[in-house]
């Protein structure tokens, strides 16, 4: 992976997200590889990590100092003290005179959450406080007509919070082959084939045409998914009325297999063990 992380940078790509918890805490240390070894580079990064799971202020702390550690970096640049956010109760009063002093000791620059259920309330509530600095949220062409989350990402924007989209693909339950779902996946696609874009690209393109986003949070696995998305964000062609209308044509059609971060409900019905296989499983991963 280290080869990614090398081109990713050399192509323009300086934001580099990642948190406690992924891959074990080999994703970290990857980029703490990378940096021993281009140490020069670290200037040009922004990096943003998270305190996966982390019960108190105390394991924030220690979350944070552990990934200093990892990355080889002293600071780092946006960090998210509560990983998963799905109630507004989390950013407490504590947490924040914990992020105003890990400002003072020049740990981090920036403070914020990463939500995935709940997501329009969490907002919402964000934009009411003075210490959030930034928010990574899920937000696709599915939330196009959700009236609370575009409410509640207006609100953020207007307090100068700024956004990063996560999930952006807004993939689904997979059908089964020749079934309705995978007729209308393979109706989006030859829509945007013929526009000169892959599916990915226009999902990325419509959630960066929103200008109430600084970025989209991607996961790029290999050499082809890296240059195929920084070729989505260099081209200028923007997305037509048609395009959307497809959007949404897809999105309606397939809303019964995509998780919509309702976790008020699904806490109450579901562990969130055998939701998380699910989704694995539903998106085709190990």
């Amino acid at each position: 992976r280290q080869i990614i992380l090398k081109k990713a940078l050399e192509w323009g790509i300086n934001c580099w997200d990642t948190a406690h918890n992924y891959a074990g805490g080999n994703s970290e240390l990857g980029i703490g590889k990378y940096l021993s070894k281009n140490p020069q580079s670290r200037k040009k990064l922004f990096i943003v990590s998270k305190a996966s799971f982390a019960g108190t202020v105390a394991d924030v702390e220690n979350r944070l100092q552990t990934s200093l550690k990892r990355m080889n970096t002293n600071y780092i640049d946006l960090y998210f003290g509560v990983h998963f956010m799905s109630n507004p109760a989390q950013l407490t009063d504590e947490l924040k005179q914990w992020a105003r002093n890990a400002k003072k000791r020049k740990l981090i620059s920036f403070f914020g959450f990463s939500t995935h259920s709940n997501t329009a309330q969490c907002l919402a509530a964000a934009a009411k406080l003075d210490w959030i600095d930034v928010i990574t949220t899920r937000y696709s062409f599915r939330t196009m007509k959700d009236a609370r989350m575009q409410d509640a990402v207006e609100a953020c924007h207007k307090t100068g919070i700024g956004l990063i989209a996560i999930k952006t693909l807004g993939l689904g339950q997979r059908g089964p082959r020749g079934g309705p779902r995978a007729e209308e996946e393979k109706k989006l696609l030859r829509h945007f084939v013929k526009r000169g874009f892959t599916e990915g690209q226009a999902k990325i393109k419509f959630v960066l045409e929103d200008k109430r986003f600084s970025s989209a949070c991607v996961g790029m696995e290999n050499i082809n998914l890296l240059y195929s998305n920084i070729a989505a964000v260099q081209d200028e062609t923007k997305l037509t009325q048609a395009d959307i209308e497809a959007f949404k044509e897809y999105a309606t059609a397939t809303c019964s297999g995509y998780c919509a971060g309702c976790a008020y409900i699904c806490d109450s019905a579901l562990r969130k063990s055998a939701r998380g296989r699910l989704t694995a499983e539903s998106i085709g991963l190990p």
